[in-house]
């Protein structure tokens, strides 16, 4: 090995750190800034947008699933409701496997969902009034959920007489139980005789009734 030339060799003294700025700057880290190494602060503006305060506009929540914070404007698609503002965060397994929670701007509501084996599932209200969900296994694949809900619908005469109640929020898969009873408005000629799913987004109830009158029905619909 041969001995070093003093005038053509860059000494560093003993300790020195090469390229790391000095002093350390506790609290702080190194970044770059204007080409140069420096001490600062993590700030708002060193963050992904979809971590900052404000969180990451985006036009399109089918998008949004890295983890972090996201904004839904009026207008954009997949969210659960077009016309609203929401906070949208999210958590990511990973890139199949993501879970959304939105929260709408101006009330209380808040709606979630899962990319499952990159595939959407559809949105559901997580505190809307009268929506509880059956958070247990189902047979054939699904995890069963619960919608219930009171009306006052207008029934026809007729034995039977069917009335068909549309579901606040339409069942992504499967509709597996839908019960109903009616409370008769004006006479006792009248009965409930039997009700069942009528596809994802409706159930279907009987009655005999003679003479058309309002009801109050109470029904409860399970499905996922």
């Amino acid at each position: 090995m041969s001995t070093p030339d003093p005038a053509t060799t860059d000494w560093v003294p003993l300790g020195a750190t090469v390229g790391f700025p000095t002093p350390v700057v506790n609290g702080q880290w190194i970044k770059g800034s204007g080409g140069a190494a420096i001490w600062s602060p993590i700030t708002q503006a060193d963050l992904p947008t979809n971590l900052r305060a404000d969180g990451q506009q985006v036009s399109d929540a089918n998008t949004a699933i890295s983890n972090g914070w996201y904004r839904l404007a009026p207008g954009a698609t997949n969210g659960p409701d077009s016309s609203q503002y929401f906070v949208l965060s999210v958590v990511q397994y990973d890139s199949g496997q993501v879970f959304q929670m939105a929260y709408q701007l101006f009330n209380r509501r808040q709606y979630e969902r899962r990319l499952i084996s990159s595939s959407w599932q559809g949105w559901w209200p997580s505190n809307a009034p009268g929506i509880a969900y059956e958070v247990g296994g189902w047979p054939g694949g699904g995890v069963a959920r619960m919608q219930a809900a009171q009306a006052t619908v207008s029934c026809p005469a007729g034995n039977p007489a069917v009335v068909n109640v549309n579901l606040p929020n339409a069942w992504a898969s499967s509709h597996n139980v839908f019960l109903c009873s009616g409370w008769p408005g004006a006479h006792w000629n009248f009965e409930t005789k039997a009700s069942l799913p009528n596809g994802l987004t409706q159930g279907m109830v009987s009655f005999r009734n003679d003479t058309v009158q309002n009801i109050t029905i109470s029904w409860i619909s399970v499905g996922y």
